[in-house]
This record gives C-alpha cells, sequence and structure tokens, in this order.
C-alpha cells in the first residue's frame, strides 16, 4: 500500500527510501518494484490479495472511494481492521506526498529512483 500510494503521487523521496530499505526484506524483486511503480493492480506478478491492495490504493488515489468490487476482492483476504488499516495508509502516505513534493525534497543518496512511465 505504501509503496504503490508513494508511486501514484509520484513521491520519489518516500518511493526511494521505503524500496532501498524494505523492499528486498518484504520479497520485492525488480519485476515487483517495476509494476508496483508502473504497472496494473492485477498483474499477474500479484497474489490475489496483493492485487486487492493494489487495487484499493488505485481507486483511493483515482476517485477517493472504494467500488463495490473492489470491497468484494478485500473483504476475500482481510478483515475489517486490516482494511481500516490499509485505508489509513493510503491516506497517511498522501499526506506524505504533499510534504515530500510540496517541499520538492531530493532523493537520498542511498534512495531508489521511482521508475517512470
Amino acid at each position: 500500500m505504501i509503496d504503490r500510494t508513494c508511486a501514484r503521487t509520484d513521491n520519489e523521496y518516500e518511493w526511494g527510501v521505503h524500496v532501498a530499505f524494505f523492499a528486498e526484506r518484504a520479497g520485492l524483486g525488480a519485476a515487483e518494484i517495476e509494476a508496483l511503480a508502473k504497472g496494473g493492480w492485477d498483474d499477474a506478478v500479484w497474489t490475489a490479495a496483493e492485487q486487492a491492495i493494489l487495487r484499493l490504493a488505485d481507486e483511493l488515489h483515482d476517485t477517493a472511494a472504494i467500488s463495490e468490487a473492489a470491497w468484494e476482492d478485500l473483504r476475500a483476504h482481510f478483515d475489517e481492521a486490516q482494511v481500516l488499516e490499509l485505508i489509513a495508509l493510503a491516506g497517511f502516505y498522501r499526506t506524505v506526498a504533499y510534504y515530500c513534493n510540496g517541499l520538492k525534497l531530493p532523493l537520498e543518496s542511498y534512495g531508489a529512483a521511482l521508475p517512470t512511465a
């Protein structure tokens, strides 16, 4: 959720920090990192649960709402508290993007560059 929200908001500063520190620990390889930045929520590199998270991130970014189809996907994999946490993460990292992008924070020297479309 965090990396997808950073990618969708062009928040390279936060993307770079998270990918540099957590991608490997989370088991994300080059294909997943590329898909997070530029792929569709339904890309084949993702499990069904991961697709549900990315769909949620995309819908919240695009419409600030959640479709019934997305809710069905989420309910198949997560309980209510987990979904609420995902929504809160998306909102929090959108706010972080406002700060990072608004202040034009440069990418950290150790940060991963956000792949471009």
